[in-house]
């Protein structure tokens, strides 16, 4: 079984794209990303043009753009091709110096049949960038409508000869069919899953003579491979069932680490807000895109998302490879100016009376805004002896001894 499925993805693979869609232009290259260049987005990913690049493209689009056709998709593509390319010229346009997501958003709303097809998407391409970007996700995860199953369209039979006169058109097609109709999956799921779709035809289209039967039996295997590829995948799903408490603090130290002025309750509501979501991505209903991404990737862009001005805005503008770097060195800046002082015994007492999760918690962003450069072990040790002496205070009343205790590892 396993021996079949490697053979029917390699055909899968080799029908798919087979040939480039861009031709190479003649003419001066441009000097990629040398001494003090900025970094040229779109030059380097002209350069990593392949299979699966086309593969992410087709399925980007077409879960963004639902009321598109193939034809539609596959022109817009080819643009971004062609564009990309030309970044690696003499004169690039500055927009191949922004970062992966603006420059394919950017193909989006320049394209006015697109626009005119999909309403939504026009209203997005009115917004600043990040806006802009939040606004697609939106899009993309509670689209429009709700399309009919994609094998309602055609018989068996239609299928099969349409297998046998054009493999790439097929496969094209049910690349798109199905991300226009599962727009919260990755394209690496999608590929898989389509994959998976594909073998189902291959395999059945032959035995003519058990054509329904075939077709009955590999559509159950294929749902259950769909399902268990969910939740494989769902890999905030699978972290949120630590529980509730343990998702927040986590949002919560990410939060402080990053944006050490921002006040308690704001590093508070950002756990919360996170361990809300983190929780839905086990409910169906609820699922988004984001629940099949790495956690960092969510956090980062959730902070993206509150940062509404000033230079965390310009960080959040950066290339995802950028990002992180420009984020933490801002973090440092921000820790070293933040005021030292004395601790506020009213103010943990009252969280020590309302439990220990309060403590350990506020504990745990005090910390980790003054040390943004510590690891998650390091903060949580600190947090625990934090916690254990502060509750000790709060019940004999000892605060100067207390203050002795915890204030060094606060203010060091």
């Amino acid at each position: 079984m396993r021996t079949s499925t490697c053979v029917a993805m390699l055909l899968f693979m080799s029908i798919l794209f087979s040939q480039s869609s861009c031709q190479t232009h003649r003419g001066d290259r441009y000097p990629r990303n040398g001494g003090d260049r900025p970094q040229n987005t779109g030059c380097d990913l002209s350069l990593k043009v392949d299979i699966s690049f086309k593969i992410q493209t087709l399925v980007d689009y077409s879960q963004k753009l639902i009321f598109n056709s193939l034809k539609d998709i596959t022109r817009l593509r080819n643009g971004l091709l062609v564009f990309m390319s030309g970044c690696c010229f003499d004169k690039a346009s500055p927009e191949c110096f922004l970062s992966e997501r603006t420059i394919f958003l950017s193909r989006i709303c320049a394209d006015d049949i697109s626009l005119s097809k999909n309403r939504e998407a026009f209203l997005c391409c009115g917004m600043q960038q990040l806006d802009r970007e939040l606004c697609f996700k939106n899009l993309q995860n509670r689209p429009p409508v709700h399309l009919p199953a994609i094998s309602s369209h055609f018989s068996q039979d239609e299928e099969c000869l349409a297998l046998a006169a054009n493999k790439n058109h097929l496969v094209e097609s049910y690349i798109h069919g199905l991300a226009r109709r599962l727009t919260a999956f990755s394209p690496q799921m999608m590929s898989r899953i389509s994959h998976a779709y594909i073998l189902l035809y291959i395999t059945c289209c032959t035995q003519v003579e058990n054509l329904t039967g075939c077709f009955a039996s590999k559509k159950e295997e294929f749902l259950m491979e769909m399902k268990n590829e969910i939740e494989n995948e769902n890999k905030i799903c699978q972290q949120s069932k630590y529980g509730a408490a343990k998702n927040t603090l986590l949002a919560i130290i990410f939060h402080a680490q990053k944006k050490p002025s921002d006040s308690w309750k704001q590093a508070l509501n950002f756990g919360e807000t996170y361990a809300r979501f983190a929780f839905n991505c086990c409910r169906t209903e609820f699922m988004t895109s984001d629940c099949f991404r790495k956690q960092s990737d969510v956090l980062y862009d959730h902070l993206c998302a509150s940062s509404a001005a000033g230079p965390y805005r310009d960080c959040c503008l950066k290339r995802e490879s950028e990002k992180p770097g420009c984020l933490s060195q801002l973090a440092s800046q921000e820790s070293r100016m933040t005021l030292n002082g004395s601790l506020n015994f009213d103010l943990l007492c009252d969280l020590s009376r309302e439990g220990q999760e309060q403590v350990f918690s506020w504990s745990a962003y005090e910390y980790s805004r003054k040390h943004t450069d510590k690891s998650i072990n390091t903060i949580l040790n600190h947090s625990s002896f934090i916690t254990n002496t502060v509750n000790h205070c709060c019940a004999t009343k000892d605060y100067l001894a207390c203050s002795l205790q915890v204030s060094p590892m606060f203010f060091e």
